[in-house]
């Protein structure tokens, strides 16, 4: 498991902690206990604000988890999340002459007993969660909300689903099926974009190569429900090489492998622009895929066609 995924993972769920604190101090409203229709947990999208950061990092290197791993990640935003606020909570309770607070004033909670059992971090979150008073709020009108007491059952339950709702969230936004990543309509106003970019210079082999891309990438959206811009490079990258290596005898053959140089070399310039691009491995990476080129180019007397175009690029 890559040890930053993990120390982002932990940050972003962190700040989620901070977040909710702050929300329960100054708001007193926890968002880890709020539900919308009594039903839907709103924890949900604090796991997905937790997860935020562990996503950008697994988009930027292009990350495949398994499922193990995704499971892990998730899991582990969720206990520091979720299970940190609580905790977060209960550090921060102390009792002093105004009574019990979350202002680290006073003597801490664990110093005083309910009932004869000691504020334990599990006896004072079960205390807190089972006889919380639940509220109505119509159209966030916070000024008058309708009391509905304490229901000790329904507490106890929508702590769980509450739970499973952060886990959830988090996972599918680090899976990438939630609709925070580029819908098809607009990776297709991407290429179709891209398209009439191709007008002055390839037009000879614009059409096919544009029908097949979105082909291609249409497939890959299907199965994958999401597709990042890398996603769409690489599709252009190894599509690109497959018609260049099909036209090497025809006069398209040169479009196609003036195309392919090109959008290699921009593919890899942008990787090396990012903050935490290895550049070193990535030149290497660059210099081998282009003699890799070189070398087929050469053997199929393109030679000299390689040679003016890695001079342009």
């Amino acid at each position: 498991m890559n040890s930053k995924l993990i120390i982002l993972a932990v940050l972003g769920a962190a700040c989620f902690v901070a977040v909710n604190y702050l929300f329960t101090v100054y708001i007193g409203l926890s968002i880890v206990s709020l539900t919308l229709l009594f039903i839907i947990p709103a924890s949900f999208s604090g796991g997905l604000f937790s997860s935020i950061l562990a996503r950008r990092y697994i988009r930027k290197n292009e990350l495949t988890l398994t499922s193990r791993q995704l499971f892990l990640v998730a899991t582990i935003i969720t206990i520091v999340g979720y299970i940190g606020s609580y905790y977060f909570i209960y550090m921060s309770a102390h009792i002093d002459d105004g009574g019990l607070n979350y202002t680290f004033s006073g003597e801490h909670i664990s110093y005083y007993e309910y009932d004869g059992e000691p504020m334990t971090f599990v006896n004072f979150t079960s205390h807190t969660v089972l006889n919380s008073e639940s509220q109505l709020m119509i159209r966030g009108n916070r000024s008058n909300p309708i009391n509905l007491g304490t229901m000790t059952g329904y507490n106890g339950l929508m702590f769980f689903v509450s739970l499973f709702g952060f886990y959830f969230g988090s996972k599918k936004y680090l899976d990438g099926t939630l609709a925070f990543t580029k819908s098809f309509k607009e990776i297709e106003r991407t290429i179709d974009k891209y398209s009439n970019s191709l007008i002055q210079n390839y037009s000879d082999v614009r059409d096919e190569y544009i029908t097949l891309l979105k082909e291609n990438i249409n497939r890959s959206y299907v199965e994958k429900k999401a597709i990042g811009d890398y996603e769409i490079e690489e599709h252009k990258i190894s599509l690109l090489k497959a018609l260049f290596e099909r036209n090497i005898n025809n006069a398209t053959g040169d479009s196609y492998l003036n195309l392919y140089l090109i959008t290699i070399q921009q593919f890899y310039k942008n990787k090396m622009s990012e903050r935490y691009a290895n550049k070193e491995a990535l030149m290497e990476e660059y210099t081998e895929k282009m003699e890799e080129i070189r070398e087929y180019a050469f053997g199929n007397s393109k030679g000299n066609i390689f040679e003016q175009i890695s001079e342009r690029i």
